[in-house]
C-alpha cells in the first residue's frame, strides 16, 4: 500500500486548485461566472457578517453540498457549470 504524505496531497491539490485574489473572486461573482460558497461557520457569520451574494455552506458540509445530487444543486441554488470560489475566514 502506498500512502502519501500531507506535502504531497498539498502539492497534488495545487496542481488543480487556484488561489485568486478577493477582487478576482468580485470580477467573477459580477460576471455571474462563479458560486462563492462562504464556508466559515455559524459563530464567524454571527459575529463577522455574511458576504452579500454568497452561499453558506459549512467546510464540514462541502463536498455533500456540491456533489450533483445534492438539494443546493438539484434546486439550482448552485450551478455546476461556475466556477467554485470558497472563502475562508483565513481569507484564502
Amino acid at each position: 500500500m502506498n500512502i502519501k504524505s500531507s506535502q504531497t496531497l498539498v502539492s497534488e491539490a495545487l496542481k488543480t486548485v487556484k488561489t485568486i485574489s478577493s477582487e478576482g473572486a468580485l470580477n467573477l461573482l459580477n460576471e455571474n461566472k462563479c458560486n462563492l460558497i462562504d464556508i466559515r461557520d455559524k459563530t464567524e457569520l454571527q459575529r463577522l457578517g455574511r458576504i452579500e451574494n454568497s452561499y453558506h455552506i459549512s467546510r464540514g458540509l462541502l463536498e455533500f453540498s456540491i456533489h450533483p445530487e445534492s438539494g443546493q444543486v438539484q434546486q439550482e441554488k448552485l450551478d455546476l457549470n461556475k466556477e467554485i470560489v470558497l472563502f475562508c475566514a483565513a481569507g484564502g
